[in-house]
Formats: structure tokens, sequence, C-alpha cells
């Protein structure tokens, strides 16, 4: 396998990263499930190198195989961009709600503005 291989991989965790790290000061919704699903998928890679390198210095035995291990490791990395996933659309309607709030504030001052200059045209 070539290392080519992971590089959309890693522009997708690193572009997940950045735009987790850019909602950390702000008091968006679900950024903390999507830090988990970030931390989750970084994790899955890392520990699947940890992996490799206790299997060839301690050998490779167990009755379930390496591929197993593997394999659930892989899980765990999908598992994460799930995470990712849930916590964008938790923002996501958070974003929805915060526009509809805003269309409604806007509104409300049109109808208030009007109403005023009613009240100064009957004067």
């Amino acid at each position: 396998m070539s290392v080519l291989s992971f590089v959309p991989g890693l522009f997708a965790l690193v572009a997940q990263w950045i735009g987790v790290l850019a909602m950390r000061g702000t008091k968006a919704k679900g950024w903390w499930v999507m830090l988990a699903g970030v931390c989750v998928s970084t994790s899955g890679p890392l520990l699947g190198i940890i992996a490799t390198l206790f299997g060839e210095f301690f050998g490779a035995s167990g009755s379930l195989g390496p591929g197993v291990f593997f394999m659930l490791l892989g899980l765990g990395s999908i598992g994460g961009g799930l995470l990712f996933g849930i916590g964008f659309a938790v923002h996501a309607l958070g974003m929805r709600a915060a526009a509809e709030r805003q269309a409604q504030l806007e509104s409300l001052t049109a109808a208030m503005a009007e109403e005023l200059r009613v009240m100064r045209a009957g004067n």
C-alpha cells in the first residue's frame, strides 16, 4: 500500500481538526461531539501503527489473529467519522434555529418601524 493512499484521508482529517478548533471559541452546539469524533478518527491510524509495532516486537499470536484487530481499529476510525457527522448535524440544527430567530427579530423590527411611522403620520 502506497503512502499516497493516505493523503486524501489526511486532508480530510486536517480539515476536520481546523474546523473543530475554529469552533471551540464560539457558543456553537455540537462541537464537543465533533471533537470526540475527530479524536477517535485520529486515534485509529495511530493505534494501528502502535499495534503493528507491538506485533513485530512481541510476536503477533492469538486466537483471532492480527487481521481482526486491524479491522476493529478501522471501524473505530469510521465511528469517529460518524461522531463528527452527528456533531455537524447538531451544529447545523442550531444554526438553522438561530437563523429563524434572526428572521423573526428582523420582521418584528420592521413591524415596529412601520407602527412608529404610522403613529408619527397621525400626529
